[in-house]
């Protein structure tokens, strides 16, 4: 038989593992720890609190460092060499020479509406092929009034009478050319900047239109110095020497002459004869936009009644501006200046209350007298 005690032995050996697993099982609670009590909803919503509070405290705080400001296009000297897409460029001097261009050995000469600005461009063909430039590609900046390269014919022979090569033919590559670009610019223009207008845009400090330390006086105009007249309402008209505001231009008619059946146009005595009899309107215009701007015959007409003149397309009648100090008809005019046109027309000796139109914007009328004495 066997004995109690090992009976006992084997029966607590089979039971003790179904003891320690049923002590562990997830239902059962475990005892709180030694030397405190188990934590109540109360004491963590404090600590979350708590810790919150601890968190806010030590954020970082936003500084007061600026942002560092934008890069800025970077301005080129004289004599800096640029490299851009198939070109090397440095601009080589530039030249003021006033308010006459000579461009050839003959003396002729282009006068300016304001003054010249030439800037002597040094350029190579870095491509593998013929590449050219044609003057849309250059331009000079005064703060925000732009200056195009001048439309006049002897400012593209000039470049050839200095020995450089007009702006519009091809360049061999791996060839050096100079160019001479003309602009004529208001006298008192000053920190121009000349810009290249391919790829990059590099942008050249070329210094002032003026020589010395101060702009030159500028010269009475010949247009009224009072302020502007309210445009004419219900087709009223302005009188001469009122001075009428459209877009991009101030202008007032300055004086009419009557020079009758025959015009000199030149200090030779060449003239030219009318069918009718010659009635010139001198009309004073400054250029108020921000880059040049032009006009042409056919921005001008000559009105009686029903009747229109149209500007005179005799050649000697351009020459005839030339002579009296005026600028031709078509020229392109620098913002800010002032330019004096003799617009010509070949009108009926017997045209009475003769009306001047301006045919840009607002089309201001100008009442310019009769044909007759």
């Amino acid at each position: 038989m066997i004995p109690r005690r090992v009976i006992c032995t084997i029966v607590l050996g089979l039971f003790m593992p179904l003891l320690v697993a049923c002590g562990d099982s997830p239902g059962t609670p475990t005892k709180a720890p030694s030397g405190g009590s188990a934590p109540t909803a109360a004491s963590t919503a404090a600590a979350s609190s708590a810790a919150a509070s601890s968190a806010a405290s030590t954020a970082p705080k936003p500084t007061n460092t600026p942002n560092p400001p934008p890069a800025t296009a970077k301005t080129y000297g004289l004599n800096q060499l640029v490299n851009v897409k198939n070109w090397d460029l440095a601009i080589q001097k530039v030249e003021t020479p006033g308010k006459e261009l000579v461009w050839s050995q003959f003396d002729n000469k282009s006068v300016a509406a304001g003054t010249w600005f030439v800037v002597a461009l040094d350029m190579k063909n870095t491509g593998n092929q013929n590449f050219g430039v044609n003057s849309p590609d250059f331009e000079l900046k005064a703060g925000n009034v732009t200056y195009k390269v001048s439309d006049d014919l002897g400012t593209y022979s000039y470049s050839e009478f200095k020995g450089g090569q007009r702006i519009g033919g091809q360049v061999p590559p791996g060839v050096n050319v100079t160019y001479y670009i003309a602009f004529d610019v208001a006298p008192a223009a000053a920190d121009l900047q000349f810009i290249f207008k391919q790829d990059t845009k590099p942008t050249f400090g070329v210094g002032n239109a003026f020589v010395g330390n101060a702009p030159p006086a500028t010269a009475a105009s010949a247009a009224p110095a009072a302020a502007p007249a309210a445009g004419p309402a219900n087709g009223q008209t302005y009188g001469l020497n009122e001075l009428a505001s459209v877009k991009n231009w101030n202008l007032a008619i300055q004086k009419v002459e009557k020079p009758g059946k025959e015009l000199v146009w030149s200090q030779f005595g060449n003239k030219s004869v009318a069918a009718g009899t010659w009635f010139v309107v001198v009309v004073d215009m400054k250029n108020t936009g921000n880059q040049n701007f032009g006009v042409n015959t056919s921005d001008f007409e000559l009105k009686a009644g029903n009747v229109t003149y149209k500007v005179s397309d005799d050649l000697g009648t351009y020459g005839y501006s030339d002579l009296k100090g005026g600028q031709k008809i078509s020229g392109q005019v620098p913002p800010g200046v002032n330019v004096t046109f003799y617009v010509i027309f070949d009108v009926a000796p017997t045209a009475t209350d003769l009306q001047f139109i301006f045919k840009q914007d607002k089309k201001p009328i100008f009442g310019v007298g009769n044909a007759g004495p």
